[in-house]
């Protein structure tokens, strides 16, 4: 139940940002921003249901260079999700 109250109001502004880029009423900023957050969903929803046995933040907060790493693979996704669109 928790999945629907926090995937389905995420796909509503998805959608609606998806919408007004292709109807130039908004930049293509909100194509990069709607991107990038389905790329998080997705890498969350990953992290979280499909390898359960994987405490990622616990992982995270021992260790800082794979916190590092794995900012740094955020940044790397934030900048090819905005460039792209």
């Amino acid at each position: 139940m928790n999945i629907i109250r926090t995937f389905f109001p995420l796909s509503l502004v998805i959608f609606l940002l998806i919408v007004l880029t292709f109807h130039n009423e908004f930049s293509s900023f909100g194509a990069g921003l709607s991107k990038y957050t389905m790329a998080v969903a997705s890498a969350w929803f990953v992290d979280r249901f499909l390898i359960p046995e994987v405490k990622t933040s616990e992982i995270l907060s021992q260790n800082p260079i794979a916190y590092a790493i794995f900012l740094f693979a955020n940044i790397i996704c934030a900048g090819l999700c905005f460039g792209n669109s």
